[in-house]
């Protein structure tokens, strides 16, 4: 299913309370899936990843094909067909999930502060800090897709658990407001997809967004322009620290689940950067652990080899939730950490 939307290249519905998905009719079909978070009562905006503002043939006749002119212009019916940030007057807090292409294209266009109260602050992994700092053009996979270069300048490097706190804007300082704003959200460093993967959680939403380390396969939700692939690792990726990291997040959302079940919450829903945006996260993290298990055990077929930047590359599917595309050479690594 695809976008079919004269008026943008890109599709917003409403998640929770606060948080709206939006995903691009994009040239490569990767059709990403990006969040934004608004504060009724602050002026932030939080937006998770950018999209590749390239549209589609079919979209880029349509009035709206850049992100920001998007948030800042485009009538959303699930908004009372008001756009997410009218007239660009809010801050952006932009949260990186990691750096390929189709995540970070549409990041330039932030980089002026335009009519917002204070210039953007975009976010990215201390943990990944090296990665990001050195090849972006390879490592962001645009190399491999004739894209052009870009800057990519994030302003802040979350450390692993860090809670989000920023600055109050300047121009919004007065006598009822705090030096800085809590935003109610956690960042957490997540490598194995790639080395500057981040995880954010949504403290009052109890909403978890992972990135690209987790989305379902051949399951749109409903949800039109969605990429339903396999879950794909590149060369940089690394299966034995992507383990660890869905773990550690697996450990806090069940500590979570529990905390909130005493208090009658809900449970904690996962979004993904494809694909799934409301899927019970404790549920994904477990299903996504077994499937990899399952692979190292040989009981997922391999369904398609090939090459890819000079590695053999295989893909597993067994017609379950979950599939993966990733080199050979990441499961011969997981595979000998696990007998070792």
């Amino acid at each position: 299913m695809v976008i079919k939307n004269r008026l943008s290249s890109f599709f917003a519905t409403k998640i929770n309370a606060s948080t709206f998905a939006i995903t691009e009719d994009d040239r490569f079909s990767e059709h990403p899936l990006l969040y934004a978070k608004i504060y009724p009562n602050r002026p932030i905006i939080v937006l998770s990843d950018t999209g590749l503002d390239s549209p589609h043939d079919r979209s880029k006749n349509a009035k709206y094909t850049r992100i920001r002119s998007f948030l800042e212009e485009c009538p959303v019916p699930s908004n009372d067909d008001q756009p997410l940030n009218p007239g660009g007057s809010k801050q952006y807090v932009i949260l990186i999930t990691h750096c390929h292409y189709d995540h970070i294209y549409g990041l330039p266009s932030f980089y002026d502060k335009g009519k917002a109260v204070a210039a953007p602050v975009v976010i990215s992994s201390l943990q990944g800090k090296n990665f990001v700092q050195d090849d972006i053009y390879t490592h962001s996979l645009a190399k491999f897709r004739g894209l052009p270069e870009i800057e990519y300048k994030p302003t802040l490097f979350a450390k692993d658990c860090e809670r989000l706190i920023i600055p109050t804007p300047q121009s919004w300082k007065y006598d009822k407001h705090p030096p800085d704003i809590d935003l109610g959200i956690t960042v957490f460093n997540t490598p194995g997809h790639v080395p500057d993967e981040i995880a954010w959680y949504d403290h009052a939403e109890r909403h978890i967004y992972v990135g690209d380390s987790i989305y379902e396969t051949g399951h749109d939700q409903g949800f039109p322009g969605n990429y339903t692939g396999p879950i794909e690792f590149p060369k940089e990726g690394n299966w034995v620290t992507y383990a660890a990291s869905m773990k550690k997040l697996l450990f806090f959302v069940e500590a979570e689940n529990l905390r909130g079940e005493a208090q009658g919450k809900p449970r904690i829903r996962l979004g993904a950067a494809h694909n799934t945006f409301d899927a019970d996260a404790e549920e994904a993290l477990e299903d996504v652990l077994d499937f990899l298990t399952r692979v190292v055990h040989g009981k997922v077929e391999v369904t398609k080899t090939e090459e890819v930047r000079d590695e053999e590359v295989w893909t597993w599917a067994d017609k379950g939730r979950f599939s993966i595309r990733a080199p050979l050479r990441l499961f011969l690594d997981y595979k000998n950490f696990r007998s070792a």
